[in-house]
């Protein structure tokens, strides 16, 4: 029988990094005080820095009706810039299109996952987890999505609970302001200057 990591004090240990790490999310995404692309930066930036792997926002793009990769840690350009999903494509998609996080003990069981971008091809997936959660704006509708890979059991143990807590506190931010931003990237595009079962659920345990 396999017995729990779980002590009384790396439970408090795990709670106060999940505190910690969900203000500072929260805040980057509502406050966007340094701007939108700054903000989606230092997210995930915290993600990395607390031990997730890839972590990513994806933001939904009218035009096409698709989900695209904005800002990740942990790949290239050139794989972010394949990483776009159509609704309902993929966890993320999924994810987008019902706005409910969803949480996927084994990314190597996971028939739904989709690897878009290629940045998975060396690691170990079945002994890799993902969190995807939805952002949304004040008025609860799904504008993108962040989420991230999380490597190793205990690990998982210590990180996966976050997605559920990050989905009840609500990754707000305020819709106007991503709309502009993504209005400049397209110009920028435009005019070429920027470069642990083994199931998929939710977070609250429900097969969709």
């Amino acid at each position: 029988m396999t017995e729990s990591n779980q002590t009384p004090e790396r439970g408090r240990e795990r709670e106060n990094a999940e505190t910690r790490l969900l203000y500072r999310i929260t805040k980057e995404l509502h406050d966007l005080d340094l701007g939108v692309e700054t903000s989606l930066f230092k997210t995930v930036e915290h993600l990395s820095y607390y031990g997730f792997d890839r972590p990513t926002v994806a933001l939904h793009d009218r035009a096409t009706d698709e989900i695209y990769f904005d800002v990740t840690h942990g790949m290239s350009d050139r794989e972010r810039q394949k990483g776009r999903l159509r609704k309902g494509e993929g966890i993320e998609g999924k994810v987008f299109d019902r706005g409910e996080a969803a949480v996927v003990p084994s990314i190597g069981s996971e028939p739904e996952f989709v690897d878009r971008t290629g940045s998975r091809k060396e690691i170990d997936r079945d002994g890799t987890a993902f969190i995807c959660v939805p952002i949304r704006d004040p008025q609860r509708r799904p504008v993108g999505v962040l989420s991230a890979d999380v490597s190793g059991v205990v690990d998982a143990e210590l990180k996966v609970p976050l997605a559920a807590s990050m989905d009840e506190q609500g990754l707000l931010v305020k819709e106007d302001d991503v709309v502009g931003y993504m209005h400049e990237q397209r110009k920028l595009v435009f005019t070429g200057t920027n470069d642990l079962g083994q199931s998929f659920r939710p977070v609250d345990g429900n097969l969709w």
